[in-house]
């Protein structure tokens, strides 16, 4: 499954309809979803990167800039580039690295120290940090004093909770391919997760909530679509053409019957319910 913009799944997360999705389920995230409202993969990795204590409160701030209601700021002109995909706001610890090299010329190797110091805040080990950074600043960039000691402080802050991007990627890519067969077969979707869940009796109940408010439109829409494209091949060759939904029924015969019997009392509710 690739990453381009498919509008279903970004429907779905913008509607907060996200239970059972990886990462994206709890309540909070789902009005976060609703809120932010992400258009694009990025802004996928950039929500579960900010949703912990802490970083959380740069949310409303990361919403507002992202649909135009706030103006975007950088702390410097030099940062616009790496801050550019998170609206001005300092979200991963690969940032932080970046900020170091651009503004005070740190090697990959200085930038990882300075990260790991100011997670630690031992305060000797800050004090050589700062002082390197302000130097550099100075001599890299011709950034005065006061405002580099500023933008140390700044960067210190988010360095404490910076998330690394590799590894919010990770679970951003595992939310989005549970939010796609969500979006595209909630039937198989509810039924596995039902299954994985079978122990858990409040779990379920929150599924078969869910279910009975699912838009059942959606299933409609892929038979109506499907019947619109066999029309239109129809009038253009002149001949009838095998139905798409026969030969989906039959693999969900042959689907049925390698289903455990848990397996198939799920499928059964989520097919009844959607």
């Amino acid at each position: 499954m690739g990453l381009r913009t498919i509008p279903a799944v970004y429907e779905l997360l913008q509607r907060g309809d996200t239970v059972g999705v990886f990462q994206l389920e709890s309540e909070g995230m789902r009005r976060t979803l609703a809120a932010v409202r992400p258009t694009n993969f990025g802004d996928i990795i950039a929500l579960v990167s900010l949703y912990r204590p802490g970083p959380m409160d740069n949310i409303p701030m990361f919403g507002r800039r992202k649909n135009g209601e706030e103006t975007i700021e950088y702390p410097h002109a030099l940062l616009e580039g790496i801050l550019s995909e998170t609206y001005g706001i300092f979200v991963y610890q690969e940032q932080v690295m970046q900020a170091a090299q651009i503004l005070a010329g740190y090697s990959l190797g200085g930038a990882d120290l300075l990260r790991r110091a100011m997670g630690k805040k031992i305060q000797s080990e800050m004090d050589e940090q700062r002082a390197i950074f302000v130097e550099g600043c100075a001599k890299h960039n011709q950034i005065e004093a006061a405002k580099a000691n500023e933008l140390f402080d700044l960067i210190d802050k988010f360095a404490g909770y910076g998330f690394n991007k590799s590894h919010a990627a990770a679970y951003a890519l595992l939310a989005y391919h549970t939010g796609w067969l969500k979006a595209h077969h909630p039937e198989d979707f509810f039924a596995a997760s039902m299954c994985f869940d079978m122990h858990q009796t409040d779990k379920l109940a929150i599924f078969v909530d869910d279910m009975r408010g699912w838009r059942s439109h959606a299933c409609r829409r892929q038979s109506t679509t499907a019947r619109l494209n066999i029309a239109s091949r129809q009038a253009k060759t002149g001949s009838r053409c095998a139905m798409p939904w026969r030969v989906s029924e039959c693999r969900r015969k042959r689907r049925w019957r390698r289903l455990s019997s848990a397996g198939q009392r799920c499928l059964h509710l989520a097919r009844r319910l959607c």
